[in-house]
Formats: structure tokens, sequence, C-alpha cells
């Protein structure tokens, strides 16, 4: 990131990727865990349904808070339990391959190819430049 700004904005860029690098963790930890958390109930209440086991929304909020109780259950509920995590963790990792081909493609997308020498302009920025001060009005 350093290399692609100039030296002036230095502090600021480096104070901005901090604050991002900090939060990206945060943030990636509650959007995945909600996802996951989300898939697991729902695959937990369809798996004891179509097992023939009603009535477990104790079970499922329990699974849903510790995975170890998953090695106590025996017969039907563990398999379904098993089942529940394996597609919660499967999901996971399918969105996570799928934001970084998409996030990859946006970055190659960018075309940036760096900035000019610390202290001189493009082209484009100095005719920006000339025109602002076309229009500037000088008091007396």
């Amino acid at each position: 990131m350093l290399h692609l700004t100039p030296g002036a904005v230095h502090p600021i860029a480096l104070s901005l990727l901090a604050t991002f690098r900090g939060f990206a963790g945060s943030f990636g930890s509650a959007i995945g865990g909600g996802l996951f958390m989300r898939i697991l109930s729902r695959e937990l209440e369809d798996g004891f349904a179509k097992a023939g086991l009603k009535h477990r929304e104790d079970l499922v909020r329990r699974l849903m808070g510790s995975p170890a109780l998953v090695s106590g259950l025996e017969g039907k509920e563990r398999v379904v339990a098993v089942g529940a995590y394996v597609a919660g963790i499967r999901a996971l990792f399918l969105a996570v391959m799928g934001l970084s081909v998409v996030m990859a493609f946006i970055q190659a997308g960018t075309g940036w190819k760096g900035v000019t020498e610390e202290g001189e302009m493009g082209e484009r920025e100095v005719e920006e430049e000339v025109e602002g001060e076309e229009n500037l009005i000088v008091g007396s």
C-alpha cells in the first residue's frame, strides 16, 4: 500500500491500514459465525424432522452452543448432528472461497500502476489545477 501512495499521505495510509486490519478479524468472525450458526440451526432442525425426531428444540439449542455434545449422542441424533456440523463448515468454506475469488477479480480490475515520483503530478492533475486557477476570483 505504501508504494502506491505518495510519501505525504503515508501517515494517513498507515492509520487506515491498521484500522481496517484490526477490524477485519472482528467483522469476519461475526459474519462467518452468523452464517455458520444460521446454517447449523437450519440443518439440525431439518435433519431431526426428516429423521422423525420431533420436538428437539432444546437439543438444537444445546448443540449450537457446544459441539462437544455430539460425542454424547447416539443413533440418529448423532448422525444428524454430525451432518449438520459438516454442512455448516462446508457452507462457510464455500462462502469464503467465493468471496476470495470475487475480491481477487475486483483487485485485478483496479488497474492502479502506482504514483509518479514524489513532488511530481501527472498530466491529468496539472490540467485540473490549471482549470481551477482560471475560475478563481481575485479580490481587491
